[in-house]
């Protein structure tokens, strides 16, 4: 479903006792409504519209004021009372849902009609009688509206219709649930949404509700969107600051709990550091329509204010970078835009202050999937450019071809090495094993849509997993021990699994970490070490 819903706990009274007067402009005052910042256009155009209504010709006006009329209800509601973001999902979508099995009808006993809310404005304006929408039928328009004496009655039918439903599935409604109660609790009525102009909110559950152990670290004015890079403690995400829009990179350092944040004011397309401690930064290019660089900033400290610049070819300003690794302490990157005067697909060395082509480190095989690249850092100490089909290793001003991949990598890069000269890595949403002068190994054959690896603790692999029949986020693998630890979304039970972009293990706060557009959650490593353990191979439950 392509409908981003909201679920409303609303205030009947305020509707008939501040909304209505409000808007037939019988009524002055501010509202909380009133301090967003488009909230004087919407009581602008619903006035208008109800001003014009008489005049119009048109059958389908009373139909569309009706609609913005209820939109702007719910969004003055929304102002001051809690309510659920859930995408693709709320009462009016129940019955389409994708999966035959999770499909319901809520019962019309429990459905009210919006117009009960509107009495004093229809007795004004009669062309409304009979045009409220009672269900969602486009973007931009209120859903199931349910009066408060039903509520009560509804959120026992859901509870009772949501456990029936196999324990992954049951997730898609926890945020009704929870706005049900909470409309319950207050003894108001409970509305819905879609494409309303709202902030995207949760409701969480009480904290005596929550699981024991389960620690949370909202992250204040911005949101950590996607994982860029990790060293040690620190971990490195793309960011926005929400009061400008403004991109930034976010610098978590995860030492103790709870993790301390550092903002750098520039966005970084890509992030690295070299085993010495320099970092590096693909600094987006302004004018570019998606997130290219121009540059590549090099720092010695990744917060720091100076730093030095290498240039995507000096000769030629259309090329961008895409991606810039360190080999060793020498800088790689790849250029996006086509150049006729170069051969296709060859890497950018660094060259003093520019990125250029180096004509003495030809790769063999130039022409490459635009994901698959990517520095591994082996347990020997030497790093591998990964290059297309190749992995390559820099020896005396050239690229030496080391390992054959056999297939391209995912576009989330992401490695774990493994001895001393072997890696982990994902290909076709699968995990293999690269030794030198080996031949290619499975590894967890039974699971094959995962999206990137990050280090767990006993020499262990988190693999975080998109959709799969189980609904886990991800596994927790044992290579050496050839078993593994399912990691359902119940570890961090008050969130949608959908919104975990990256799971993490640090040692030295002894916690796993599920990093979210809007927070950090944290359990005790011990926590996910007592899970049940189940054979890589075969797949079956063992004893403890």
């Amino acid at each position: 479903m392509g409908y981003d819903c909201t679920l409303h706990v609303v205030d009947e009274k305020m509707i008939r006792d501040q909304f209505i007067p409000k808007l037939l402009k019988k009524q002055r005052g501010k509202s909380q409504f009133d301090q967003e910042n488009e909230s004087a256009e919407w009581w602008n155009i619903v006035q208008q519209q109800l001003s014009e209504l008489t005049l119009a010709n048109s059958e389908g006006m009373p139909q569309a004021v009706a609609r913005d009329v209820c939109n702007l209800a719910v969004m003055f509601s929304a102002a001051e009372l809690p309510y659920h973001y859930e995408r693709g999902f709320c009462l009016s979508l129940w019955p389409g849902q994708p999966d035959d099995d999770l499909r319901a009808q809520v019962p019309r006993k429990f459905i009210g009609n919006p117009e009960d809310l509107f009495s004093s404005l229809v007795k004004e304006y009669p062309q409304l009688h009979g045009q409220f929408p009672q269900e969602i039928m486009s973007n931009g328009c209120t859903g199931v509206y349910v009066a408060a004496e039903h509520v009560p009655e509804l959120l026992k039918w859901v509870e009772r219709k949501v456990a029936r439903y196999p324990k992954p599935s049951r997730r898609l409604f926890r945020g009704l649930v929870l706005v049900l109660k909470e409309a319950a609790s207050r003894k108001l009525a409970y509305w819905e949404a879609t494409d309303l102009s709202v902030r995207a909110k949760t409701i969480m559950p009480p904290g005596d509700q929550r699981k024991t152990g389960l620690e949370e670290f909202r992250i204040p004015k911005y949101f950590a969107h996607d994982f860029k890079h990790r060293r040690g403690n620190l971990l490195v995400f793309s960011s926005i600051v929400y009061e400008h829009g403004d991109p930034a990179t976010s610098f978590v350092n995860f030492e103790s709990w709870p993790p301390r944040i550092e903002l750098l004011h520039e966005y970084a397309v890509e992030v690295d550091s070299s085993r010495q401690g320099k970092w590096l930064m693909v600094a987006k290019d302004e004018n570019a329509d998606s997130y290219l660089g121009r540059e590549v900033r090099l720092r010695d400290h990744p917060l720091s204010n100076d730093y030095s610049v290498l240039r995507i070819d000096e000769l030629n300003p259309e090329l961008l970078c895409g991606w810039a690794g360190f080999i060793g302490e020498l800088v790689v990157a790849r250029r996006e835009s086509d150049n006729k005067h170069k051969p296709t697909g060859f890497p950018l060395v660094q060259s003093s202050k520019v990125l250029r082509y180096n004509e003495s480190a030809r790769i063999l095989n130039p022409e490459i999937h635009k994901y698959s690249v990517g520095v591994v850092r082996l347990n020997d100490g030497s790093d591998i450019l990964i290059w297309g089909l190749k992995g390559y290793q820099w020896r005396d001003g050239a690229f030496d071809p080391v390992y054959s991949l056999v297939d391209y990598c995912r576009s989330d890069f992401s490695f774990i090495p493994s001895g001393q000269s072997g890696f982990f890595i994902v290909q076709n949403g699968q995990l293999c094993e690269f030794q030198r002068s080996e031949k290619r190994k499975q590894h967890m054959n039974r699971f094959t849509n995962i999206m990137f690896l990050t280090p767990g603790p006993q020499n262990s692999i988190i693999l975080k997993e998109g959709y799969n029949k189980l609904g886990d986020l991800g596994k927790l693998y044992f290579p050496g021990r050839d078993y593994y630890q399912r990691l359902e979304p119940e570890l961090f039970d008050d969130e949608d699994p959908d919104a975990i972009y990256s799971l993490h293990w640090i040692e030295s706060c002894d916690r796993f970490i599920a990093a979210t557009p809007k927070r950090f959650w944290a359990i005790p490593t011990a926590r996910v070490l007592h899970l049940p353990r189940y054979s890589a191979s075969t797949g079956r439950k063992l004893r403890d």
